[in-house]
């Protein structure tokens, strides 16, 4: 008898643990949705951007620390 509910028990947990998992993994895939990468563009030196009404142009770049 003692082995049976063991076994019932484990059933149980495995199955209440892979339903919490599959609540996460549902949330991660509405937030993803919700909230897409951005989309990365890249330019060159001397290169003209347009933001809106704006015209920058790139005249050189330097990396900081």
């Amino acid at each position: 008898m003692k082995q049976r509910k063991s076994k019932q028990v484990r059933l149980l947990s495995g199955m209440l643990i892979g339903i919490v998992m599959i609540a996460v993994l549902a949330r991660i895939v509405y937030l993803n949705h919700c909230y897409p990468s951005p989309k990365v563009i890249t330019y060159t030196e001397n290169d003209t951007i347009k933001l809106g009404n704006y015209e920058i142009k790139q005249t050189g770049w330097e990396q900081g620390r």
